[in-house]
């Protein structure tokens, strides 16, 4: 076999590897990708390695290897069994309500931020609510604050049917601005609390 026809005989292995994997890989989603790269690797080797051995068997092992790596990548690169076998990982929801100055009166726009919040919720989820407040006042006064606001929201989840001892409450003060506090823009972004909602 001359170089010329193991350099035509790669092309053609490739083309038919690509499509051949393609077309099977929906019957395959519960191999590993590892595994399924060696099965194509294996298969391509034979394919275009056995023919050149018949020449001679340094001829017949280089095919062999040329063979494994087109036809191993071909099929990797056609074959979406990664995205079927590895689960894509739980990801924290936050949700974030703002207070009125001095105040921890839930408003419309949070109601309707944690009603949206409960169709999120299962047995296995847990609650970690953090209570913010701006620098207006004293460090001791915007403590205790913080933590009214995030017991306010606690108990209207209570209300509404979550476990208490799914609700972590804690206040932060004023020791957490978002940006600062040198504006009334600034202020208003830090009279807050910040709901996590993670799964067990």
């Amino acid at each position: 076999m001359t170089a010329r026809k193991l350099k035509f005989s790669a092309i053609i292995l490739t083309m038919l590897f690509t499509a051949g994997c393609a077309s099977t890989s929906n019957q395959q989603h519960t191999s590993a990708p590892s595994r399924h790269w060696a099965v194509c690797a294996a298969k391509g080797g034979a394919v275009l390695g056995v023919p050149a051995a018949a020449y001679s068997w340094a001829t017949g092992g280089v095919a062999f290897l040329t063979g494994a790596v087109i036809s191993g990548t071909a099929c990797a690169l056609a074959d979406p069994v990664a995205d079927d076998v590895f689960e894509i990982p739980y990801q924290d929801r936050l949700d974030t309500l703002y207070f009125a100055f001095n105040s921890t009166a839930i408003r419309a726009m949070g109601e309707q931020k944690l009603n949206g919040l409960l169709t999120q919720i299962s047995d296995d989820s847990r609650i970690i609510i953090t209570g913010h407040a701006c620098a207006i006042g004293t460090r001791t006064f915007n403590q205790d604050l913080s933590e009214r606001r995030a017991m306010t929201i606690k108990n209207w989840l209570i209300n509404r049917g979550v476990p208490e001892e799914h609700i972590k409450t804690r206040g932060r003060g004023e020791s957490e601005p978002v940006r600062g506090n040198e504006t009334e823009v600034m202020r208003r972004e830090n009279r807050r609390a910040v709901i996590r909602v993670t799964q067990r």
